[in-house]
């Protein structure tokens, strides 16, 4: 396994550290980092030889990007041999959001959908509308206060503000 899987990386920040592979000495291999986040651009990024080890170096002015799950795959390429490339690990890394950003939402999908919820609820209930959009821009109309209260339970749970009702069901014999 490789360090990158170990790492916490931070948008806006700059991201290095080192990578040891036996069999795969920089000598005679570069090693390339691609990370792709859902339609994002993917993101490059070359290690730089340290002897037979990998530096890998991203500077922060290329990480100003969406925090979230990025999958990552590493490859090594032969420097004799181009054509010759093994793709030597896969995974997801999560990036974390920088918080020093003034526009940054620091609050998880499921606190924004629990929020956009409740100012739903309370149009629904004072009849302003039916109607709500969400962060993600998408419109929602709600017809009924029993479906709406039931998303704002599930969104509460998710969103780590109640904790789930476990039902134990015991039988007697």
């Amino acid at each position: 396994m490789l360090n990158i899987s170990k790492q916490k990386l931070y948008a806006g920040a700059k991201w290095s550290w080192t990578e040891s592979v036996s069999g795969y000495p920089a000598s005679l291999y570069d090693l390339i980092v691609y990370l792709k986040r859902a339609t994002d651009a993917v993101i490059i990024i070359t290690a730089v030889a340290n002897g037979d080890d990998y530096t890998v170096e991203h500077p922060a002015t290329s990480t100003s990007i969406t925090s979230g799950d990025y999958s990552y795959q590493v490859r090594f390429v032969e420097k004799a041999d181009p054509t010759n490339i093994k793709m030597y690990e896969v995974g997801v890394i999560h990036i974390y959001p920088d918080l020093a950003t003034p526009d940054i939402d620091g609050r998880s999908p499921w606190m924004r959908i629990y929020e956009n919820l409740m100012t739903a609820y309370e149009a629904l209930s004072t009849k302003q509308t039916n109607q709500v959009t969400l962060y993600d821009g998408t419109n929602v109309t709600y017809n009924d206060l029993t479906d709406l209260l039931k998303r704002i339970h599930n969104a509460e749970i998710k969103a780590g503000l109640k904790k789930a009702n476990k039902k134990t069901y015991v039988r007697f014999i």
